[in-house]
């Protein structure tokens, strides 16, 4: 993970480290979204309120946006296992989960 901003930008310090925190503030959105999703299946009523306890955390948004600590993509791994445990596709939530 922490490679792919090498790749993208090369050795300058300073944009690895603001790619990284980037990348990792995205997937904060994405697991924000995907527990919206599965919330909206369950409890439509709390979808929204589970999303943006997510996105307003301040644990999450100093860990991972701040800090970049990369528990986020494995935490990524693991609502889509879920997401995909909602949509009754089981194969593909056990590979997400091995994944993870």
């Amino acid at each position: 993970i922490d490679a792919i901003p090498t790749l993208i930008v090369g050795k300058n310090v300073l944009a690895n480290l603001l790619l990284l925190k980037f990348m990792f503030s995205g997937m904060l959105l994405i697991e924000a979204y995907l527990a919206y999703k599965i919330l909206a299946t369950y409890a439509p009523k709390f979808a929204l309120v589970g999303a943006m306890f997510i996105v307003w955390n301040p644990y999450m948004l100093f860990e991972y946006s701040a800090n970049g600590h990369n528990d986020v993509v494995f935490m990524l791994f693991v609502l889509l296992a879920i997401l995909a445990l909602v949509k009754d596709r089981p194969v593909l939530a056990f590979t997400l989960i091995i994944a993870s």
